[in-house]
């Protein structure tokens, strides 16, 4: 049992480093007004990776489509956003 429970801690840290493609949805806290959502996504414009950007205000998220063949880690995902003075509270994939 102390195995398994040891083998879960392992994969939960781990898991936000791996690498991921496809479309994402990033929960934000810290977003409050029009200006905000214009700054991240002026952040996510510059990655190479990123096809198109919606960023929803109201919800305090931000819907990533990635480019065909495309990856962005959770790590450079985290970086994009506190780059913005923000703070990440999920990744969905």
């Amino acid at each position: 049992m102390k195995l398994l429970k040891s083998l879960f801690v392992t994969f939960l840290i781990c898991l936000p480093s791996l690498t991921f493609a496809g479309d994402l949805v990033v929960t934000i806290s810290g977003m409050v007004c029009a200006f905000c959502a214009q700054g991240i996504e002026k952040k996510f414009k510059t990655e190479d990776s990123v096809k198109e950007i919606k960023v929803d205000l109201d919800q305090k998220k931000i819907s990533l489509k990635l480019k065909d063949g495309k990856q962005l880690e959770d790590k450079r995902i985290i970086e994009l956003v506190t780059d913005s003075g923000f703070n990440v509270k999920k990744i969905e994939r």
